[in-house]
């Protein structure tokens, strides 16, 4: 299930733990306690520069028998309303490769916190790896007068984009309208169904 907008980097899949239950896959839940949303960053305590934890894969590395996710650290770089609205993205200072988009985000909790500040000591979901943010670099080359560019050169900017939960709460609120519905519809076929059957059988 993706976003009604299609700027959310971000996708839904439904899950059946019973078929994860008959694979011997083991799984969990995040409760609805313990994600933030950023309307609620403020009365919460988080703010720039605390810390986070993401999970992933990058490049694809995994156990050879389990695949445990590996977990870097990084910052709260930027989570205002601007780059939210325009961006649909927060951004984190952190380095993150292939194999890291789609993994969760999540606050560090903290002891320590500066004047004017919150200590939070809960590790909160904050959002999913979106990818990580270039900078282009030209290549000059100097056989010519002047130089010309002839080459531009790609590099990680350490910087990462972070779809924020409330996007993900938008496709689960569409989800369960699309679902209601569809309930709907099928139970009012199966009174057609139904009526026409006892019509059936009251004409025979």
């Amino acid at each position: 299930f993706a976003h009604k907008d299609g700027q959310v980097d971000i996708a839904m899949l439904a899950i059946n733990p019973k078929i994860l239950d008959e694979n011997d896959i083991d799984w969990g839940f995040i409760d609805e306690e313990c994600v933030a949303y950023p309307e609620d960053f403020e009365n919460i305590g988080i703010a720039l520069g605390d810390s986070v934890y993401l999970a992933g894969f990058p490049m694809g590395l995994s156990g050879l028998k389990k695949n445990y996710a590996i977990v870097r650290s990084g910052v709260l770089a930027r989570v205002d309303e601007e780059i939210i609205a325009s961006e649909k993205a927060m951004l984190i200072d952190a380095t993150v490769f292939p194999g890291n988009s789609g993994g969760p985000v999540f606050l560090r909790p903290e002891q320590l916190f500066l004047n004017e500040s919150k200590a939070v000591q809960k590790a909160y979901l904050l959002g999913v790896v979106s990818g990580y943010r270039y900078y282009k670099e030209p290549l000059y080359s100097h056989q010519s007068n002047p130089p010309t560019v002839a080459a531009i050169s790609i590099e990680n900017s350490g910087l990462a984009s972070i779809v924020p939960m409330n996007f993900a709460k938008d496709i689960f609120k569409d989800f369960l309208g699309t679902k209601n519905k569809l309930e709907k519809e099928i139970k009012g076929d199966d009174k057609k169904i139904g009526d026409q059957a006892n019509s059936s059988v009251a004409n025979t």
